[in-house]
C-alpha cells in the first residue's frame, strides 16, 4: 500500500471514529467501541477483522499464547482501542508487540475516553521493519 493510499485508509478510520465518538460520546466500555467501530468501517466496505490473533514466535517456535489485535483493517492497520484517561506506556508497548510480531508497519491507538477523538487518536509506526 502505498503513502497516499494509506493516508486515505487512516482518514476512512479516523471520520469512522468521530462518528462513534458523536454518537455514543466517552464512558463505555472498549468493546463496544469496538463493536461500533468495526461496523461503521464495514459500512465504508473495508475488510475488518475482529480480535484477530497475533502468533508469538520464541526462537522460532510459535508459542501457544498469542497477542490479540482487537481491529485489523485491510489487513494494513492494527487498532487498539482504549478507554483511559490517557495513553499509557503499557499500551503503546502492547501495539507495538502486535506490529513487531504480526510484521505490519501501522498501527492506531484510540482512546474514546476523551472530549474530542482527535485527541484520542495516535499514529504509531513499527520502526523494526
Amino acid at each position: 500500500m502505498n503513502k497516499q493510499e494509506l493516508d486515505t485508509l487512516i482518514k476512512i478510520i479516523f471520520e469512522s471514529a468521530r462518528e462513534v465518538h458523536q454518537h455514543l460520546g466517552k464512558g463505555l466500555l472498549a468493546s463496544v467501541y469496538k463493536s461500533v467501530l468495526a461496523y461503521e468501517i464495514e459500512n465504508k466496505g473495508l475488510k475488518v477483522e475482529v480480535n484477530k490473533p497475533v502468533h508469538i514466535l520464541y526462537k522460532g517456535k510459535p508459542l501457544k499464547e498469542y497477542l490479540k489485535c482487537e481491529l485489523y483493517i485491510q489487513d494494513e492497520v492494527a487498532i487498539e482501542i482504549i478507554t483511559d484517561t490517557s495513553i499509557k506506556d503499557r499500551h503503546l508497548e502492547h501495539l507495538n508487540s502486535i506490529l513487531r510480531f504480526s510484521k505490519k508497519e501501522n498501527g492506531l491507538l484510540i482512546n474514546f475516553n476523551v472530549s474530542s477523538i482527535s485527541g484520542g487518536f495516535h499514529k504509531v509506526y513499527n520502526q523494526k521493519l
